[in-house]
């Protein structure tokens, strides 16, 4: 009693309503309403909205477009319960199929509303995909005696036949006027007839890649979704006589040549959601593509959007090529070959350190977030089939270990890289690093280093760890220095989080690691020293890599007593317990400040300089010996900063004046009384003005330290060439006279030289 009238409100109301979200939501009640009474909604309903799809009303067109999708899928639903096949008549087929070549031709999918019909068009082809929809006139095998004896049995009415209808109305259905229906049967009249297979097939790939194309990222979206299920649909169970043989290499065309980055964006989306019949021909450049695409590029083609969807492109092809279905044997042939899989995995891993940024931040923490998500889904599929890598490394190498690519060594990459991200900066990266590596641990996956010990610190019993919180994770991950394996990820992740500029994020790791060190140093565990070695390592590894260096820098500073530490921590830095470790870090330093114009690193070494002033070794003259001599330094404000910087540890640090007396030689000029006038020149001294005043004042301070003076070498230029004097021949102007004699002598002597004629006036311009 009230079905059809409600259904009727949908048609002529909500569907054609100003709010998006209930049209689309009208739409979607429809397909759920078509099993209640299927014939009704094929017979009236669909031939009545149809014409909507070209309406000029934008709320008409788009909701007309999503009803066509909505009710041609719920119909199928239904129908496939009954194991029969949903009754179109060919005059709706053909009718739906003319839907995109209309709106094309009245060019209704561009300008004003362009955006909402590409995204409806697209729900429209997935939900035609999805309900297999026939690409030909003769698919339908149900007669229309079936239909009438459904339909009777449904309702015990008659049903009128499908050669009756059009793309009008029937009678009993919602009742638009005679001029409206005149005008939508005229432009659905004008599209193209397709009566070929591929030229239905054709025209929605055509569709699809054109909004694969655009920058509308809902657009793209839909259209990367719709792709997936038209591809299973028309390119796999279909097979038309249009083979996709091209479809990858089309793509992987775009990604490599196309300027725009939108395009290459939608072509890296729709390789990772084709079906694995078509990716297994051409999976090795489908992979290669992707593998480039992921990684920093020229300034040209630099995109972070790219590089993200390439990693998870990348990502669902090797679930895509790996996947087999429960208690299937694996099949060597159709998984992807042990370079491939060694292919993507290093791909995931340069993904872990992409640390690009532009004006919207870290936008390389979308590309390691993805990656991470990546690597767990590579160590899954891996640990479920432990067989596959041993059999392609046996098939491969020819029983060769020497370069065998293991799942021993894709874990223990895998949990290192984790851990790193885990103590860095980010608290969103943090936290989905931490929750893979929890429910690592927790699905006991074989191969893990020291997974006792990680247990123990990563997996409490009481209570859940909020990986995102700097209180929870660093307290439980720094233990892990001692293991030889975790230190160096550990430590180079955790130099980032110590020498970031947000307090709490500083205060939180700084407290951890200080109170670590200080109990390892009190206790005599050897992890002390090792931990100075490896930061040690970690300084040479990342030359010249200020995201590194410059956090690395105000680490040292912290543990050379420098701000942020206690009074007791100020008392007693941790130096390492070498010499050589310090002079080795002072070496570094220089090296690293050496002809840089970086202003910020050469700023943040200063402390490091004078924080290694306090240690009793041989860097307490180096570093004091360098310390002046970047008071001449080309920046002033470097100037500047070095002398606050040494005023203010001379002043407060009584053990760097007791070690300049130490050091000091017996014959050397230095007395106890210098330190006042050293630290009023460090003082009065305009240190930022005239360059050549602080050389002199710097040349002051030396003798007043107990120091020698510099010897200046003055820079001889280079010497110049023996000036040859160049004899220029006489030049003898002649004039052109008729009794002019000139004898051979002249001749030889002198260069003659004719003077041009007078300009004169050209009475014909011929003459010219």
């Amino acid at each position: 009693e009230y079905r059809r009238p409600i259904i009727d409100h949908l048609v002529n109301i909500k569907i054609q309503h100003w709010d998006r979200p209930l049209r689309i939501l009208a739409a979607q009640t429809l397909g759920v309403l078509a099993p209640t009474d299927p014939l009704y909604l094929l017979e009236t309903v669909l031939p009545t909205v149809i014409p909507w799809t070209v309406s000029v009303d934008l709320n008409i067109r788009h909701g007309a477009l999503l009803t066509v999708g909505e009710i041609v899928l719920g119909l199928s639903k239904h129908f496939q319960t009954l194991n029969q096949v949903v009754p179109y008549s060919s005059s709706l087929i053909q009718s739906v199929k003319n839907i995109i070549p209309s709106i094309e031709s009245a060019k209704l999918n561009k300008g004003h509303g362009g955006e909402l019909v590409r995204g409806a068009l697209c729900r429209m082809i997935q939900c035609l995909s999805m309900a297999h929809f026939p690409v030909s006139n003769t698919e339908t095998s149900e007669s229309t005696e079936e239909t009438e004896d459904v339909k009777s049995q449904k309702d015990g009415k008659e049903s009128p036949s499908f050669s009756s209808l059009n793309l009008g109305i029937n009678t009993t259905g919602p009742l638009p006027s005679a001029k409206q229906i005149a005008r939508r049967q005229a432009l659905m009249g004008n599209a193209p007839k397709l009566e070929k297979t591929k030229d239905f097939v054709q025209l929605l790939q055509d569709t699809l890649d054109e909004n694969l194309k655009l920058s509308k990222f809902e657009i793209q979206e839909a259209a990367m979704i719709a792709l997936k299920e038209f591809a299973l649909e028309y390119y796999v169970r279909v097979q038309p006589s249009n083979s996709p043989a091209t479809l990858i290499k089309r793509y992987a065309k775009l990604i490599r040549t196309d300027p725009a980055p939108p395009t290459r964006r939608g072509c890296c989306r729709a390789i990772g959601v084709l079906p694995k019949s078509i990716l297994t021909p051409h999976i090795n450049e489908a992979i290669d593509v992707l593998s480039k695409a992921s990684q920093e590029q020229s300034a040209e083609f630099r995109d972070a959007e790219m590089r993200l969807l390439a990693i998870q492109a990348l990502h669902k092809v090797f679930i895509t090529m790996m996947q087999t279905n429960e208690g299937e044997k694996v099949d060597h042939e159709n998984t992807l070959s042990l370079d491939l899989i060694r292919l993507v995995f290093n791909t995931f891993q340069k993904g872990m350190s992409d640390y690009s940024q532009d004006n919207r931040g870290d936008v390389g923490s979308w590309v390691r977030e993805a990656s991470i998500l990546a690597l767990q889904s590579i160590v899954n599929v891996l640990h479920l089939q432990p067989q596959l890598l041993h059999e392609k490394n046996e098939q491969e190498s020819q029983g060769s270990s020497s370069n065998a690519f293991t799942l021993e060594h894709i874990v223990q990459s895998t949990v290192c890289l984790w851990l790193k991200q885990l103590t860095e900066r980010m608290d969103k990266i943090r936290f989905v690093a931490g929750t893979c590596l929890e429910s690592m641990l927790k699905s006991n996956t074989t191969y893990i280093p020291h997974v006792k010990e990680l247990s123990q610190q990563l997996l409490p019993s009481e209570y859940s760890i909020n990986w995102g919180s700097p209180a929870d994770t660093y307290r439980r991950v720094i233990p892990l220095i001692e293991t030889d394996t975790y230190r160096y990820p550990i430590i180079i992740g955790l130099i980032t989080s110590v020498g970031d500029i947000s307090k709490t994020l500083a205060e939180e790791s700084r407290s951890c690691l200080v109170s670590y060190l200080f109990m390892a140093r009190k206790e005599g565990n050897p992890v002390y020293s090792l931990f100075w070695s490896t930061l040690i390592k970690i300084l040479e590894d990342e030359q010249k890599n200020e995201r590194v260096i410059v956090p690395a820098f105000k680490t040292l500073v912290l543990l050379f007593g420098g701000e942020g530490m206690s009074r007791d921590a100020y008392e007693n830095p941790l130096f390492p317990l070498e010499n050589e470790m310090l002079s080795k870090i002072f070496s570094l330093v220089v090296a690293e400040i050496k002809n840089s114009s970086d202003i910020v690193k050469i700023i943040g070494a200063i402390p490091v300089l004078c924080g290694m002033l306090s240690s009793p070794t041989s860097a307490h003259t180096q570093c004091l010996k360098h310390l002046l001599t970047l008071l001449v330094h080309k920046y002033p404000k470097v100037r500047r900063v070095c002398a606050d910087s040494l005023y203010t540890k001379l002043l407060t640090d009584e053990r760097v004046w007791n070690l300049v007396r130490s050091f000091s030689k017996p014959n050397s000029t230095f007395r106890e009384e210098n330190l006042e006038v050293i630290l009023e020149l460090l003082s009065t001294v305009n240190w930022d003005a005239n360059l050549d005043v602080a050389k002199q004042e710097r040349m002051n301070l030396y003798p007043l330290f107990g120091l020698p003076k510099p010897v200046i070498v003055q820079k001889q230029a280079p010497p110049q060439p023996e000036q040859v004097p160049v004899v220029l021949p006489t030049i003898t102007i002649i004039e052109n006279k008729p009794n002019t004699q000139i004898s051979e002598a002249q001749k030889q002597s002198h260069a003659t030289i004719s003077p041009p004629p007078p300009t004169q006036p050209l009475d014909d311009p011929d003459e010219l």
